[in-house]
């Protein structure tokens, strides 16, 4: 699962909303490790709010 990690007003603690997910069923041709790889290819490219204000 890819997230994004969030700062809300009303908590305490950062929370972490998922924008992507892919289902692995044992005995697939593809690995846990190629799934992930995967939806990491597919997304976007991460930035942190300081080095996007910068």
């Amino acid at each position: 699962m890819i997230g994004i990690v969030v700062q809300l007003p009303f908590l305490a603690r950062p929370v972490c909303l998922p924008v992507m997910a892919r289902l692995w069923r044992p005995k697939q041709e593809q690995s846990k490790v190629d799934l992930a790889a995967s939806m990491l290819r597919s997304s976007p490219p991460a930035t942190t709010a300081g080095a996007a204000a910068s």
